[in-house]
């Protein structure tokens, strides 16, 4: 039988991409100071797509693995779900698993609710489950050429 004690507890980070970039990685800083066990989750709709990002993220070389899902209709809460679920993920009764999400801030209130419609979606959808917890890493535009920089609270964090 299996206990439960705090040596048994395992603290996991799955950071939530769209694609291989310099959020990403932002998020990867994030993801070391709350767990040494990590994880970048994608879904990719056509296989080209999937072998691009595998070969961008190759070039990383960070030792963080990266765990694709096909998904017909781009959707990525089902795949997160299973997959958090699924024997590969290898999740013990007790364990901690904080869920990043990039999320984009926007200048205008009309681009907010469309850049971030999709992240309150799948956090509502995560915040149902047990002992998934959700942490938002906001992403700010910088000028017109759309670099994106780490912010808090409106301060630039380069």
């Amino acid at each position: 039988m299996y206990s439960i004690t705090t040596e048994n507890i395992k603290s996991r980070a799955i950071i939530v991409a769209e694609g291989i970039d310099s959020r990403v990685f932002s998020a990867l800083d994030y993801a070391r100071a709350i767990s040494n066990d990590i994880i970048v989750f994608c879904t990719a709709i056509e296989e080209e797509e999937q072998v691009l990002l595998r070969a961008r993220w190759g070039k990383a070389n960070n030792g963080i693995p990266l765990v694709f899902r096909c998904s017909a209709d781009a959707g990525i809460v089902s795949p997160l779900l299973h997959y958090i679920q699924s024997n590969e993920y290898a999740r013990l009764p007790g364990d901690r698993v904080t869920v990043i999400l990039l999320r984009l801030i926007s200048p205008e209130r009309w681009q907010r609710l469309l850049d971030n419609h999709i992240t309150r979606y799948i956090e509502r959808q995560l915040c149902n489950q047990d002992q998934i917890a959700v942490a938002l890493l906001p992403f700010g535009l910088k000028d017109d050429k759309m670099a994106l920089v780490t912010t808090c609270g409106g301060r630039d964090l380069r």
